[in-house]
């Protein structure tokens, strides 16, 4: 089996049963964050999607 995953999920993955491949030039991506739309979110949705964005969100910039 192959995965293609990002970088971070290498610090996980017990390398005793699998093998970390890395590309010489990096794939790109982008981390998309989605919810149900509701007209309110509770306290703990709330603060996770906010941390969430603290440290993932970067504007997009115009050319």
């Amino acid at each position: 089996m192959i995965a293609i995953l990002p970088r971070p999920v290498e610090y996980f993955v017990d390398k005793d049963k699998f093998k970390v491949v890395r590309f010489k030039e990096p794939i790109p991506f982008n981390i998309w964050f989605c919810r149900p739309y509701k007209t309110n979110y509770n306290e703990v949705e709330a603060y996770v999607y906010e941390e969430l964005l603290k440290d993932y969100y970067q504007p997009i910039s115009e050319p």
